[in-house]
């Protein structure tokens, strides 16, 4: 009794009648009670009364003027369901009372009301009330508690979506659960398909989910795709609903990803390794299998990298390695896969795609590489072995094949291409190779006579020349006997010019082995070149490591290491390339460092940009400098004094 008298203190009511005694008296004993009472003499004020006040009880009277009070009861019901309604009347009609019953009536009193006969029924409609507030109690209490859940929770049924906690609201941008589930019936609206990832394909599709699946979805506010772990469990006692909880595991699947490309990538160039092309070749013969399809392979690799890294040093044959699979990349099909297979050798797989596809494909590559000017080196070639596969092949044995072909094409001569397995040599440059052995001819002419011939080379930027006599002319090569500083100059750069009577114009040559003890060196690969060395001679010299150049323009500022240098123009390599221009001036800074006697000075003047080389990471940039005179001399005597270092140099090499 205590509990119930407690309950009653914190509960408003609602007392509508039309007897102005009845009314008064019923109230009085109600304030006793109830926290607070309010009264009406009609239905219609009732009604407006309950919309603003929301007692937790309404007694009315049946029978009253403007609205009675079932039909005052109808429209409470529309504003509240759960609303607790007792009626007062003194008729206990059956119709009545069914119709009362209709409208959600929860309680009757029958007039003459006494206070015990009205406190039962408060009592009885007092206990709806605690449950109903146990109920909503519960209710939000498991509210808060998925709403304090980082996972996101989703109730849905076959009607849409009923439940949805507030990480779910918050990650699909909705203010509620209302507007939620008026704009979309499940989530599938959002999932998004990847490889790997669930992807919806039916109606049913809550019955496609067992245990755990991924799915990927986006992030409504940032746009960015987020993944998930999807747990999908049936409602319990048979409703046909499903819980969905969703974990969020984007870190785990970006650091999978970036442990993937780390395994799958290399470093260098960025394009799939060895590991990769394996398995992406595995997959094309699969698919080319499936549909009948052809599918070819070219690798290829850089002529005489051996010798761009003892000439250059690692980084600067890296970074023509990297020019090259720039250019590649944007030169093949959208669909061919580039990939560096070796150390040497870079693969390209070609879907649907048969040896004359691939050919050709060679031969524009062939072309777009001797056009363009890669950094440390004017010019490269590159050696093709191709492969097509065949119907009993896998990934081993075409790989093999090319790889087989390349070798061939390598052996063969330099800028080949050759085609497995018939090992035949397919480039169209056969001039090139009839040049080569039409040069070696006369050499054995220039044996016969004992004519010498003259060479040159760059070393450190400046023209070293000597004389000297074929030593032993075979198929393919020709051996040298040579001074001693043209040797060196000679390993040093890796190739030598040759003039001669004999020859209209310079033959250019690759060292293909020396002898350093009888200073012999052996050539290969002649073609009628012009001579480069012989033109820079004593016009530019190369610099040591500490010369340094700023360049100033608009409030930005360059720093480089100038490659070499001369009275007109200096060049320098660079990755800083957005902001310059050919043609536009700026102020030029040159440090300059004699090694001799560690002296320091400094020109300052202004230069214009001549010109800009490679469209890859790095560049090549020549100034042209508008010295005064004084700038000039300080230039020249750097220049004279760096020539007798580049002879000492030379010569304690020798030594």
């Amino acid at each position: 009794m205590e509990n119930r008298e407690a309950w009653l203190t914190k509960l408003n009511v609602l007392y509508v009648e039309d007897e102005t005694v009845v009314r008064e008296n019923v109230s009085q004993f109600l304030q006793r009670r109830f926290r607070n009472v309010y009264t009406a003499e009609n239905g219609q004020e009732g009604l407006n009364l309950y919309k603003v006040k929301r007692p937790h009880i309404v007694i009315t009277d049946v029978k009253m003027p403007v609205m009675d009070g079932l039909e005052m009861t109808r429209q409470i019901r529309k504003v509240n369901p759960d609303a607790q309604v007792i009626v007062t009347t003194a008729h206990s009609e059956t119709e009545l009372l069914i119709k009362a019953i209709d409208v959600g009536v929860s309680q009757f009193v029958i007039k003459p009301i006494t206070r015990q006969k009205l406190f039962e029924a408060i009592g009885r409609t007092l206990h709806t009330i605690l449950l109903q507030e146990k109920d909503e109690y519960q209710t939000k209490l498991m509210q808060k508690i998925i709403d304090s859940q980082d996972n996101m929770i989703i109730v849905a049924g076959e009607k849409g979506i009923i439940a949805a906690n507030q990480a779910a609201l918050s990650f699909f941008r909705y203010g509620s659960l209302k507007e939620f589930a008026q704009e979309h019936a499940s989530i599938r609206d959002f999932l998004l398909e990847e490889d790997g990832c669930f992807f919806p394909r039916t109606a049913n599709w809550h019955q496609e989910v067992h245990g755990a699946c991924k799915v990927r979805m986006q992030d409504r506010r940032t746009r960015e795709d987020r993944y998930f772990v999807l747990r999908m469990n049936s409602f319990p006692y048979g409703e046909n609903f499903f819980i969905m909880t969703m974990t969020d595991m984007t870190d785990i699947e970006q650091q999978n990803k970036e442990l993937e490309r780390l395994a799958t990538t290399d470093p260098l160039t960025g394009l799939h390794n060895r590991a990769k092309c394996t398995y992406l070749l595995g997959r094309e013969i699969q698919v080319a299998k499936r549909y009948k399809t052809s599918l070819s392979m070219v690798m290829l690799a850089i002529d005489y990298r051996e010798d761009l890294e003892n000439t250059m040093g690692r980084e600067s044959s890296d970074e023509v390695l990297l020019e090259l699979t720039g250019l590649i990349q944007k030169n093949i099909r959208g669909f061919d896969l580039l990939g560096r297979w070796d150390e040497e050798e870079l693969v390209i797989i070609a879907p649907n795609s048969t040896l004359t596809v691939v050919q050709n494909l060679c031969h524009r590559l062939r072309e777009i590489i001797a056009r363009h000017r890669f950094p440390f080196v004017e010019d490269i070639t590159c050696s093709y072995g191709i492969a097509q596969m065949g119907s009993d092949e896998d990934a081993t044995s075409l790989s093999r094949k090319a790889f087989d072909a390349l070798d061939a094409a390598r052996a063969h001569a330099r800028n080949t291409i050759v085609s497995a397995p018939s090992m035949e040599v397919v480039s169209s440059d056969l001039e090139a190779l009839k040049e080569n052995e039409m040069i070696i001819r006369s050499f054995d002419l220039v044996k016969a006579k004992n004519q010498e011939v003259t060479f040159f080379n760059l070393f450190k930027g400046m023209s070293i020349s000597g004389s000297a006599r074929v030593s032993l002319v075979s198929e393919n090569e020709v051996e040298f006997a040579l001074p001693q500083k043209q040797f060196l100059a000679v390993i040093s750069e890796k190739r030598a010019f040759i003039e001669s009577d004999l020859f209209a114009k310079p033959v250019q040559a690759r060292i293909k082995r020396f002898d350093k003890d009888e200073s012999r060196v052996v050539l290969r690969d002649f073609s009628f070149e012009e001579n480069s060395a012989k033109k820079r001679q004593y016009v530019r010299v190369q610099v040591p490591d500490r010369v340094r150049l700023s360049l100033e323009y608009d409030g930005k500022t360059l720093q480089e290491r100038i490659f070499d240098i001369s009275l007109a123009a200096l060049a320098f390599y660079t990755s800083q390339t957005e902001w310059l221009r050919e043609g536009m001036d700026a102020s030029v800074r040159v440090q300059l460092h004699r090694a001799t006697d560690g002296q320091e000075s400094q020109i300052s003047t202004k230069g214009r940009i001549y010109r800009i080389e490679g469209e890859g990471k790095i560049s090549k940039v020549v100034v042209m400098l508008q010295s005064d005179t004084q700038s000039r001399e300080t230039l020249k005597e750097y220049i004279a004094q760096r020539q007798i270092e580049i002879v000492r140099e030379l010569n304690n090499s020798i030594v």
